[in-house]
């Protein structure tokens, strides 16, 4: 048989409407195929990621790294919620300090330096699981004052990407 003939596509500009139809379709399809907002913001290294859950901590005695147990809980967390920072579920996990133990440093020599009584009083920090790429970054950036600022758009998940090609599909093609 005889080819189909192709529409002519030609590009306008999208009126107002158009838009926010764009945009409720996006998030709706977003949401319904298992993404979460908190996945596409910024993580500042320094503290709770934007993946970080109250439920998915626990609380750190001290400088001290995780002990085995504890890591045995933050692993299943990590496998449950993700690193609280980029949201990944695989591979080990580090028990991640938050505060940071050289921010708790910091913060306690400059108490103690106007305030005596302080000296020996630690801010209470908990674990978060946290994968080993960030852990590198964090370690990094707070070494030698690099970027603190972890993003996720370079790991795009499915949802992102299922959401804006469905919404740009049906709302343009129909």
């Amino acid at each position: 048989g005889l080819p189909l003939p192709l529409p002519r596509l030609e590009w306008r500009a999208p009126d107002r409407a158009e838009l926010l139809v764009d945009g409720a379709l996006g998030a709706l399809t977003f949401a319904a195929l298992g993404g979460t907002f908190r996945s596409v913001w910024a993580s500042h290294l320094g503290k709770a990621g934007a993946f970080a859950r109250a439920a998915a901590s626990i609380p750190a005695r001290g400088a001290s790294y995780a002990t085995p147990a504890q890591r045995a809980t933050l692993l299943r967390m990590l496998r449950q919620y993700g690193c609280h920072h980029c949201g990944r579920k695989r591979g080990p996990v580090v028990g991640d300090h938050i505060p940071p133990n050289i921010t708790v440093e910091k913060a306690t020599a400059r108490a103690s330096r106007w305030l005596p009584f302080w000296s020996g009083v630690r801010q209470p920090q908990r674990f978060y699981p946290q994968c080993t790429e960030c852990s590198s970054l964090q370690g990094a950036a707070l070494g030698r004052g690099g970027s603190l600022v972890r993003t996720h758009w370079m790991r795009p998940l499915a949802p992102q990407m299922i959401g804006i090609a469905f919404v740009l599909w049906v709302n343009h093609t129909f």
